[in-house]
């Protein structure tokens, strides 16, 4: 089962197994001002069922999911995401909103993507 992340037409984020016997660190309330973005990215289903795989992170979805935000306030929330995980010591995330564990530096990953892509 390839569980990449979909980033784009023959594009991915490779998938790195979190350490299931490492704590993780819940992000849900670093998330709680950026949810309102992840949310309109849903497309594929919802992620209280199917976890990331909920999301498809192209260039046209992510222009259509920053329609409903701000997106000079939703850069800063993520860069202040981005820099708040990457100072965690933790390597394994869990979100109970994406109903996933990541391994860090494929989360880190994947807020690069979304940034490069706010226009």
């Amino acid at each position: 089962m390839n569980k990449d992340i979909n980033i784009g037409q023959n594009e991915w984020i490779e998938w790195i197994d979190p350490d299931l016997t490492i704590k993780p660190f819940n992000i849900d309330i670093l998330l709680e001002p950026t949810w309102e973005f992840w949310k309109s990215m849903e497309t594929e289903c919802v992620a209280e069922c199917c976890g990331i795989d909920a999301f498809y992170f192209d260039l046209r979805n992510i222009q259509k999911a920053l329609l409903c935000v701000d997106k000079l306030e939703l850069k800063k929330q993520i860069e202040c995401l981005k820099e708040e995980i990457s100072r965690s010591h933790h390597s394994v995330l869990i979100s109970y909103k994406f109903n996933n564990l990541f391994e860090k530096s494929v989360f880190i990953q994947l807020l690069d993507h979304i940034l490069q892509n706010i226009k």
